[in-house]
């Protein structure tokens, strides 16, 4: 999110102090949690869930096979 903010305001798109009273009184927020062997990664901008991404756990079993 830095890294995507710093081209933004880079390129002109925003300005440091553009934000929303939410973000600002009550942050923003990425949390990384385990379900059942899976990840999963939820951003929030206050309460509101505004994006969330499964990544299943995949064992490499012998790394070698696969080089």
């Amino acid at each position: 999110m830095q890294s995507a903010a710093a081209v933004n305001a880079a390129v002109g798109l925003v300005n440091r102090n553009d934000m929303s009273d939410i973000a600002k009184n009550q942050g923003v927020a990425v949390l990384e949690t385990k379900v059942g062997g899976n990840r999963v990664i939820t951003e929030s901008v206050g309460s509101q869930i505004v994006g969330q991404f499964v990544e299943p756990d995949v064992p490499m079993n012998d790394p070698g096979l696969v080089l």
